[in-house]
């Protein structure tokens, strides 16, 4: 005699039978991990300098200190906000469309008197821009750059479409280095102190 299932339909040998609820068990599992795996880079993403720890995925309730870290929490064409004021990154990377800001009223700094260095750079490259001439664009936004006399320049943004905007530029060689092909708009940003802002 050949074994039956539950509903007396004949078994193979060869097959099992699994239960419709068993099937729906399976398929709610799938769900969730792909949604935990689409939650992995969040569209905004916060950083403090006051109370912010680089671990997580920077949420609002639990920022993260760097900039850079919040970079990585980030999905491409997200924003990165700061929401302290305070000291931030010597040196960010950055390889993808990314808006940099500080909330109203923040004083975001990025000082790190590093010799000859740059504080803001791309990737470069055709993963930053695409075989069509396609640029990554970034936009920073209320943002205070002080080279302290010895940072080469601030911005270094070759292959991008970048956007500047009431941005403080202080006491830099070059307070932005166009170095590749890409577009440049800056608004409402002051350059002090410079051998030349842009």
């Amino acid at each position: 005699m050949k074994p039956m299932t539950p509903h007396g339909v004949e078994m193979l040998k060869s097959h099992r039978f699994v239960s419709p609820l068993a099937l729906s068990f399976i398929a709610l599992l799938i769900a969730v991990g792909a949604a935990t795996g689409a939650q992995a880079q969040s569209a905004q993403v916060f950083v403090s300098a006051r109370n912010g720890a680089d671990g997580g995925g920077c949420a609002i309730a639990s920022p993260c200190r760097t900039v850079s870290y919040a970079l990585t929490q980030l999905q491409p064409r997200g924003q990165a906000m700061i929401v302290d004021s305070g000291d931030y990154d010597s040196s960010i990377l950055i390889d993808k469309s990314v808006t940099i800001a500080a909330a109203p009223g923040v004083v975001a700094v990025f000082s790190p008197a590093l010799p000859l260095g740059t504080i803001f750079s791309t990737s470069g490259g055709p993963t930053f821009c695409s075989a069509l001439g396609v640029c990554d664009t970034v936009v920073l936004r209320g943002l205070t750059f002080d080279g302290q006399g010895v940072t080469q320049d601030a911005i270094r943004p070759g292959g991008m479409m970048l956007t500047v905007e009431d941005c403080h530029f202080s006491r830099f060689r070059l307070g932005i280095y166009m170095n590749g092909p890409g577009t440049l708009n800056v608004k409402r940003s002051t350059f002090l102190d410079l051998e030349q802002g842009i």
